[in-house]
């Protein structure tokens, strides 16, 4: 129980979390690669993947469309 009484401050009747910070958060070199890889992976990638398996399942559609006219 102490070391959730560690992690927890209560404010009346509340209990709200406490950021601890590390030296990892405090890194400048993280902080740049991490915003950038999460930047391209929301931004770039995402959308990206997205349109592929759209594009994949419309080419596998129209294939099958156009195999089974007489």
């Amino acid at each position: 129980m102490s070391l959730l009484l560690a992690y927890v401050q209560q404010l009346g009747d509340e209990l709200l979390p406490i950021s601890v910070q590390t030296d990892l958060k405090n890194s400048p070199t993280y902080q740049v690669l991490y915003e950038n890889l999460l930047y391209c992976l929301f931004v770039f990638l995402g959308p990206l993947l997205v349109l592929i398996v759209l594009n994949a399942c419309l080419i596998q559609v129209y294939t099958y469309n156009r195999s089974s006219e007489p």
